[in-house]
């Protein structure tokens, strides 16, 4: 069968022999998923195919050896956490970002690789954009020959190819089959999501698109169970498609030989995967995505709307192998009113992960050479949490990763949940832990109410049981067994080692709300039933007013855990200083506090420091005269004359020079900042800038007119007419012009002129015939004195 996408074969094999690399832009169905990977390998480069969701990368790599007559295995493979199917014989190779970013802190140059393709792109993982960003270091210091293609359906190629040097673009625009595009009414808006799905799909049920199939989109797997229960009076059989599934369960989705079937999603099944025998679509717009909340440090699971972009791949799926429909369960207007694309994950989510891996691989993720930069807090934030964890340790001047931060990188799971592991095997009860960590992967955090519960659950999975078994195979062989009877308060220490921001404490039993390690305030859904004292917040998720709900926990108690008391500052906002206190905290968790003594100066300061950065407009007094200083030395650099002068607008060395002996933010308020910004300035800076950017102007009488600095104009000077008689030319200032307002007697402008000269020469006369009239008592000689001696 031929697909669109064989097209552009020839020019995509054309652009990476001349460039190495190439971004392709192609919608779905036009086959870029399974007809590029054999097209590269068949110039005899082992490729491998990068998919961010493991059902997808299992089902490509068992279509693609289908369609190339080879066992799954041999020619063509796949490796997703705890499975690999592939071989040394093994040409193209569907692997999971995250196997891949492991492979490379092993093997950087990757020597046995001949391309990668990175699809999917436009879904920016964090692992996806690390991804791209490391293999194009090694293609820069490794492996020029390297070849590297990034694709997608729905892209923004264009900041990608410049990113990639000027990296050939090659489209693929016409979709395979036509599809037919339907929006709800607003009215249905009120009805609860799988009440309105249900309703969806017996619609499109009933038009010719959808006798081939239908595939739903819903937003977790609450949803889906939700929805399947209003449809089992239906002929079709209703199956569910998520990643919590075993891998033969998501088989018998993806199965033609079920038939026609109705196929109920998470957003797994938006990319790449073709679902056989689905004409119709019917997509609930929502997605839960994990939020990084940086002023609590802790990650949330939300519910949110998909962009246009991801709305056009769901949609897509209905159109691959016949004529399609897609009903969306929003309205036109509310369409027009979602982002274009989705945000990066970089911009959204916890950092710890892709920090850790950078600081792995020997790059500071502070200057990295990022697609799209995360915000410079939650890099400081991950660094943080990762020396919490003791993955990191703080040097002199950068952070390194310890021998535990090693293991963790090595382990397939993120930076926690593998803490959690280690700590397990120390405490004798790995088994218990992994089998924790299995069940709380992919931020599910869905652990039962008692250790033993965790552990039968796992058995009770094989895919989860040969997920843990493949944890402990990382642990010391002594160390893959329990030791001893396991209890809550045996687990609850590595809990709070692992996840130390939520354990959490009671503070009103009546309104359950908790408050977490960091201070944050939290509340329990009533579901849980009645608040315990302490409890370890194992899943939390954003409410409707921006705060957080805590949506199971495991309570414990705190003589479980270690009691420390020491003496701590902190900035009260009520007070609007630094405050010394007692505070006694039980496995991090502040549980009493009470005024004390004793704290160092530099600790108060830098606790004053860190407030004041916060909002430093407000606690500098930036008078005029500190204002007008600065415009003439940002004018002055502005024209290059500058060079290696201090940056006087940045307030933190201004804040570190004044901050010693206070305590308050009034402290730096009441302080005149002018003498502390010319002290940064050396003696021979401090000349430069009176001569080449005086503050006045100074005429032959000994009169000093003021001058005024903006960055994109001239000096400004205003000056009477009179005053100016002194003057025949204009003065220049490092190589320009003074601009100068010649007023009127009364103060206002009369004429502005960059040649004083000309001024004199020409339109002085007519300037003098106005004024003279009105102002007789002032000196307007025919010939202006500049003149008088020609």
């Amino acid at each position: 069968m031929s697909l669109p996408i064989h097209e552009q074969l020839p020019d995509m094999l054309c652009a990476l022999q001349d460039h190495g690399v190439a971004v392709v832009v192609a919608p779905p169905g036009t086959g870029k998923s399974t007809q590029i990977p054999p097209a590269i390998a068949a110039t005899k480069r082992k490729t491998l195919v990068v998919q961010p969701r493991r059902v997808a990368a299992r089902a490509l790599a068992r279509r693609v050896a289908e369609e190339q007559n080879t066992a799954l295995g041999e020619g063509v493979g796949y490796q997703v956490r705890f499975d690999r199917c592939a071989g040394t014989r093994t040409r193209i190779e569907y692997v999971t970002d995250g196997i891949l970013l492991r492979r490379m802190l092993r093997e950087p140059e990757l020597a046995d690789v001949g391309a990668v393709i990175l699809d999917e792109f436009h879904e920016r993982s964090i692992n996806m954009d690390l991804l791209l960003a490391l293999l194009t270091e090694v293609r820069c210091t490794l492996r020029e020959d390297l070849w590297l293609v990034v694709m997608s359906a729905t892209l923004n190629a264009e900041p990608l190819a410049q990113y990639l040097g000027g990296a050939p673009i090659i489209r693929s625009d016409a979709p395979l089959f036509p599809l037919t595009v339907d929006f709800s009414s607003p009215r249905d808006d009120d009805h609860p999501l799988a009440t309105r799905c249900a309703k969806g799909i017996r619609q499109v049920l009933q038009s010719p698109e959808g006798q081939g199939g239908v595939l739903a989109f819903l937003p977790g797997v609450r949803e889906i169970e939700a929805t399947l229960s209003l449809l089992k009076d239906l002929a079709l059989p209703v199956l569910p498609l998520h990643g919590r599934l075993r891998a033969v369960e998501q088989d018998k989705a993806l199965d033609p030989s079920t038939g026609p079937r109705i196929v109920l999603a998470t957003n797994l099944a938006e990319t790449s995967l073709t679902v056989p025998g689905i004409s119709a679509v019917v997509d609930s717009g929502l997605v839960k995505r994990p939020r990084f909340h940086p002023k609590q440090g802790l990650n949330s699971l939300e519910l949110s709307a998909i962009s246009r972009a991801s709305a056009d791949q769901r949609a897509g799926r209905a159109a691959r192998q016949q004529a399609g429909r897609c009903l969306r369960l929003w309205s036109t207007g509310l369409h027009q009113q979602r982002p274009e694309f989705d945000p990066p994950e970089l911009l959204r989510s916890d950092l710890v992960g892709p920090v850790l891996t950078l600081r792995a691989w020997g790059s500071n993720p502070h200057d990295f050479h990022w697609f799209e930069a995360p915000r410079s807090g939650d890099l400081m934030a991950a660094d943080k949490r990762l020396c919490a964890l003791g993955a990191l340790q703080e040097g002199e001047s950068d952070y390194r990763v310890t021998s535990l931060g090693r293991s963790l990188e090595s382990l397939p799971l993120d930076a926690a949940l593998g803490r959690l592991v280690l700590a397990g095997a120390d405490e004798g009860i790995a088994p218990y832990l992994a089998s924790a960590a299995v069940l709380m992967q992919d931020g599910r955090m869905n652990l039962p109410a008692a250790p033993q519960q965790w552990l039968e659950k796992v058995e009770g999975i094989p895919l989860l049981k040969k997920q843990r078994q493949a944890l402990l195979r990382h642990l010391p062989i002594d160390q893959r067994k329990s030791r001893g009877r396991v209890s809550t308060a045996r687990v609850a220490p590595a809990l709070a080692l692992a996840f130390p921001e939520r354990l959490a404490r009671r503070v009103d039993a009546t309104k359950r709300r908790y408050e977490l390690a960091n201070g944050t305030l939290v509340k329990a859904q009533k579901t849980l039933g009645k608040p315990p004292a302490m409890v370890i917040a194992l899943q939390l998720q954003g409410d409707a007013r921006g705060g957080l709900q805590i949506r199971q926990w495991l309570p414990v108690e705190p003589d479980w855990f270690e009691r420390t008391e020491k003496i701590e500052v902190r900035f009260d906002h009520g007070k609007k200083a630094v405050v010394t206190e007692r505070v006694t905290r039980i496995a991090g968790l502040p549980v009493d506090r009470r005024p004390g003594t004793g704290a160092s100066p530099g600790a108060v300061e830098a606790c004053l420091l860190k407030e004041a950065l916060k909002r430093p407009e407000t606690a500098l007094r930036w008078d005029s005269e500190t204002t007008e200083f600065c415009d003439r030395l940002n004018w002055l650099k502005a024209r290059g004359e500058a060079l290696g002068f201090p940056d006087l607008n940045a307030p933190k060395p201004l804040l570190e020079a004044m901050i010693p002996g206070c305590r308050q933010l009034s402290d730096l308020k009441n302080q005149a900042l002018l003498p502390h910004v010319i002290a940064r300035l050396s003696y021979g800076q401090k000349q430069q800038l009176d001569r080449q950017a005086p503050t006045h102007l100074e005429l032959p009488s000994g009169r000093r007119i003021p001058l005024r600095y903006e960055p994109d104009e001239p000096p400004i000077a205003r000056a009477k007419i009179q005053h100016l008689f002194e003057l025949a030319d204009t003065p220049m200032l490092a190589g320009e012009p003074v601009r100068i307002h010649l007023l009127a007697p009364n103060g206002r402008v009369a004429q502005i002129t960059d040649d004083l000269g000309a001024f004199w020469r020409g339109s002085y006369r007519a300037v003098r015939k106005d004024l003279r009239g009105r102002y007789p008592k002032h000196d307007w000689p025919e010939v202006p004195p500049p003149l008088q001696g020609n």
